[in-house]
């Protein structure tokens, strides 16, 4: 008896290896090699933009990305946006100069509904290829490879144990599992992967699902509590979770490495010959490279989003609560105030500039004297004076339509009143309208550093480092349309 079942389980541990092997070629073929340069960015005169492409421009040169909520795709650092797909996506946008348009997704089967139904150009979350759906989508040229692995937890003690008696307490090959369940939320990546594993070895494995896990760092975080035992992940993220909680295991791997893509429509050829064209080359320098390390590699990432999955979930700074109270009165959207803020101190409230601006504001002493506040180092004083600004410079433009006012009054908190004024009669002398800011009195901040415009009579505040300002707008409302995608009202 005892021979009959050392056989089967023999078998079952080689149908188990051929899975392995199987399901590597399920997945999708192997990536070209690439001759990798030594400077860190392309040529962009080299990689052209397919012809075809340009039904995206029709409308507005806007590039929609639905993106799976994942710990490293795209989420926020103490008020900076970062993220691994994120930054891919900035190089595309800016290589063909796109604006970037991203909705977070809170699963994969929502991913594919909703690019199906036309409400995103592609999926940018990096997913494994499937034969099953190949048929339906089109993947782009893979942009890395991750194998699955069981997550468990370390015995008591680990640490004092010697190696053949921690071998004693972990799983090493899934099919000693025997029942105890391994748990995936409803829309895991992953549960098909387990049911094929289940086909090819003839056994069952006990899954357990469960209900509105937000990310994989709540599963870890179940199993480090002992809520569950086992959870499948991909190496990446594991490993992220396993850099800082020591107690993790994710040293089983249970399949060959799987390739991962974009993922774009059947009737989107010209949107995949360009992203496969960019990627192409992209992946011949060394910047690539230099990013995929940056957040799977890297300890000080690792760190930022252990950080944000654990205090800054639905947070963009420690002040919003004040900053909500105090866009009342302006009557703005909190979360764009919030973005300025960022831009002004980085959230820092013991910030001091150079030209002695102080706090999250970056308020001049003279600017809280002008609106009757003191002790401006207190932060809530310091924000209430930074409102009060506002509002006085936003009286200056009640005349322009919502958009262009905020433009305006954001320019204008920066540079000063006098240069935003030159500004647009410099835009009237040059047949630009002054009572809009993009492509108009915008460009005509820039020629404010050039004599031969501010040496004008109708440039009466002189000099003037236009691309600051232009560049300070620029940056505050794609920091806020960033914002909108993590934090509701």
């Amino acid at each position: 008896m005892k021979q009959t079942n050392a056989i089967l389980h023999s078998a079952k541990k080689y149908l188990y290896y051929f899975f392995v092997f199987f399901l590597t070629a399920f997945c999708g073929s192997s990536c070209h090699k690439h001759k990798i340069t030594n400077s860190t960015q392309p040529d962009i005169d080299t990689c052209k933009v397919n012809p075809a492409f340009e039904n995206i421009r029709e409308r507005g040169d806007t590039l929609i990305a639905l993106m799976l909520k994942t710990p490293t795709s795209y989420f926020m650092y103490k008020g900076q946006t970062i993220g691994y797909e994120y930054e891919l996506l900035e190089k595309f946008t800016e290589r063909y100069h796109l604006h970037l348009q991203i909705k977070l997704i809170d699963n994969q089967d929502s991913l594919f509904i909703f690019l199906k139904e036309g409400k995103g150009d592609l999926i940018a979350t990096c997913l494994p290829i499937t034969k099953e759906k190949n048929r339906e989508f089109n993947f782009t040229k893979r942009f890395y490879q991750s194998p699955m692995v069981l997550v468990q937890k370390k015995p008591q003690g680990w640490y004092s144990m010697p190696s053949s008696d921690m071998k004693k307490h972990m799983i090493r090959n899934i099919l000693n599992i025997d029942q105890e369940p391994i748990s995936v939320s409803k829309d895991s990546l992953f549960y098909s992967a387990l049911l094929k594993l289940e086909d090819v070895v003839g056994d069952t494995l006990n899954i357990s699902f469960l209900e509105e896990v937000a990310s994989p760092f709540n599963l870890f975080e179940k199993i480090a509590n002992g809520e569950i035992k086992y959870t499948i992940a991909d190496k990446e993220t594991a490993n992220i979770y396993a850099a800082f909680n020591t107690d993790i295991d994710a040293k089983t791997v249970i399949s060959m490495p799987h390739p991962k893509a974009w993922v774009v429509r059947k009737n989107s050829p010209e949107l995949l010959s360009t992203l496969n064209a960019w990627l192409n080359y992209y992946q011949r320098y060394k910047e690539y490279y230099y990013l995929y390390d940056k957040y799977f590699n890297n300890r000080g990432t690792y760190k930022k989003i252990i950080n944000y999955q654990s205090t800054f979930a639905g947070q963009l700074s420690p002040y919003d609560d004040i900053i909500k109270e105090e866009a009342q009165r302006i009557n703005w959207d909190w979360r764009l105030l919030a973005a300025q803020m960022y831009q002004e101190s980085h959230f820092d409230p013991n910030l001091v500039s150079p030209k002695g601006a102080i706090g999250l504001m970056q308020i001049m002493p003279e600017t809280a004297e002008m609106h009757g506040f003191q002790n401006i180092d207190h932060v809530e004083t310091n924000i209430k004076t930074g409102i009060s600004h506002l509002s006085y410079i936003e009286e200056k433009f009640n005349h322009l339509d919502s958009i262009n006012r905020i433009k305006f009054t954001l320019a204008a908190y920066n540079v000063g009143l006098g240069h935003i004024y030159d500004a647009q009669r410099l835009a009237t002398y040059l047949g630009l309208d002054s009572t809009q800011w993009d492509g108009n009195v915008a460009e005509a901040l820039l020629l404010k550093s050039n004599a031969k415009y501010y040496n004008l009579d109708i440039c009466r505040n002189g000099y003037c480092r236009g691309s600051e300002s232009y560049n300070y707008v620029n940056n505050i409302i794609k920091r806020y349309n960033n914002y909108l995608c993590f934090v509701t009202l």
